[in-house]
């Protein structure tokens, strides 16, 4: 028979880190602190216009956030799951480590599948027109490069590729403006 003295009831603290865990939100896009942006337009409207694409501005569809939430699907699972040890551990601190780490881990995916570009490619329109957006007067070498290999009759999606220039970073701004926050709700 076990000696009670040696039992001790660890319910109440369970139940407590479970309960601040399930308060916990890991929100991952472009909060309004990251939106601002020089320009009619913001971070986070022109991050879901690229994401879902406007027909009525011709701009098509090249969804970055799931498929980059679902690139890095393994390693965001495995955060949140070391959070729950944490939290069935009493270790606050591991949670919000871990609770970090699936953000950035998410970050980290959606950033990844813009750097690898998505398709469609981009037009010689707008391969032309990118050096307003960045409110310079002359385009880039890649930019002169890729309209180069259009007018030699080369695909547009070849010559992207040839010339170095990925849909979605221009300035860079989109880009470094996806980030994580870790909320308590």
């Amino acid at each position: 028979m076990a000696d009670k003295s040696l039992v001790t009831d660890n319910l109440p603290a369970l139940m407590k880190a479970m309960a601040e865990l399930v308060r916990r939100d890991v929100l991952v896009g472009v909060p309004e602190a990251n939106a601002s942006r020089e320009g009619p337009v913001n971070n986070a409207t022109l991050a879901y216009i690229h994401d879902n694409g406007s027909p009525a501005s011709n701009i098509p569809a090249r969804p970055f956030m799931v498929p980059g939430i679902r690139g890095a699907e393994d390693r965001i699972a495995g955060r949140l799951k070391g959070a729950a040890f944490a939290a069935l551990d009493g270790k606050p601190a591991i949670v919000e480590q871990q609770l970090t780490a699936a953000g950035m881990a998410a970050v980290s995916g959606i950033r990844g599948v813009i750097r690898a570009g998505i398709d469609p490619a981009l037009s010689p329109a707008t391969v032309a027109a990118r050096r307003h957006s960045r409110q310079t007067k002359s385009m880039r070498k890649g930019e002169k490069t890729y309209l180069a290999h259009i007018a030699a009759g080369m695909g547009a999606a070849e010559a992207q590729s040839a010339a170095g220039i990925t849909p979605l970073i221009n300035t860079g701004q989109l880009r470094a403006s996806i980030t994580y926050i870790v909320r308590k709700t």
